[in-house]
């Protein structure tokens, strides 16, 4: 394997480390207030955990409708079907799974 090659595969690791790594960082506060065993602290720490992943989830679902008919607008009428059908396969393994 040349050096560029080797560049290139280092590099596209690079976010998932960084991702981790911020990941340490952000949670370094949950994590403190939970080992100091101050319950109302943790609750507070653990809500504003929850009122961001809840944010996140909203913006989510503001992305899904407009890639969807970005999607389908691509697809001729056969493919867009098929990743209908896929969709909702999808759909129902993920709540089979989770109950």
């Amino acid at each position: 394997m040349d050096m560029e090659s080797q560049r290139e595969s280092v590099d596209a690791f690079e976010p998932h480390r960084f991702f981790h790594l911020q990941m340490l960082v952000a949670d370094q506060n949950v994590i403190t207030v939970v080992s100091s065993r101050d319950w109302s602290k943790t609750r507070v720490a653990v809500e504003e955990k929850v009122s961001k992943l809840r944010d996140l989830l909203i913006q989510a679902d503001s992305l899904r409708s407009p890639t969807l008919h970005e999607l389908f607008s691509v697809l001729d009428p056969i493919q867009a079907a098929k990743c209908t059908i896929a969709a909702f396969e999808l759909a129902f393994v993920e709540k089979v799974f989770i109950n």
